[in-house]
């Protein structure tokens, strides 16, 4: 089962179910040691990198520019959730994914889904692996301006990493975000090709 829902604007309208957290929740630092910029709640998402040899990046702007976020797995006895997270661009009614960055497997061996305090440590700052379809770690996925979609998943990673340096977690209207810092590299392939990003630089959000 998978869900999807659309954060825009301060407004914070969010479409489709997702689950409201009833605790309030400060923002937190969870590497406050970590040197260079400080990122904020209110800090903009912003996405850059060279991809093939171009400079590629996105700014969320919530005019035209969203974050629409999903997760899929299922739910029960034990709870298996991949969440992502895309810079969406807004063509008419619809929103046109331009990059996704998924985070799998989280596994909750109690009831019901993840609570804040799991959904937040699974976004500690550290080094993750790329994994194909975000099993065990990070899937990428980036659409060219003919939007061919080039993933992470098939391609060869070795000597790429991902590396979430920061990360904050705080609640805004009911709904429970972390928003992190990360640098990247990897390879991406349309199935028949594999191109190289490089220079990946995201401040990015989840939420639960």
């Amino acid at each position: 089962m998978k869900k999807i829902f659309y954060f825009v604007s301060i407004s914070a309208v969010l479409l489709s179910g997702c689950k409201k957290e009833d605790e309030t929740v400060a923002p937190t630092n969870q590497n406050p040691t970590n040197t260079g910029t400080v990122i904020t709640e209110n800090t903009a998402s912003t996405f850059s990198a060279t991809i093939n040899g171009n400079p590629v990046s996105y700014t969320i702007n919530n005019t035209d520019v969203f974050t629409v976020y999903s997760s899929s797995g299922s739910t029960g006895d034990t709870t298996y959730k991949v969440y992502g997270a895309s810079i969406s661009k807004l063509v008419g009614t619809d929103f046109i994914p331009m990059l996704t960055i998924n985070k799998g497997t989280l596994i909750n061996f109690a009831w019901g889904e993840p609570d804040t305090t799991m959904f937040s440590a699974f976004f500690n700052p550290k080094t993750y692996s790329f994994s194909d379809f975000a099993e065990n770690g990070i899937e990428l996925e980036w659409y060219d301006s003919n939007n061919v979609k080039w993933s992470t998943t098939g391609a060869n990673q070795t000597g790429s990493t991902f590396v979430i340096e920061k990360k904050i977690s705080y609640v805004k209207f009911d709904y429970f975000y972390v928003k992190y810092s990360a640098t990247f590299n990897c390879k991406l392939t349309n199935g028949t090709q594999t191109i190289s990003l490089t220079n990946g630089k995201i401040i990015g959000t989840f939420t639960n």
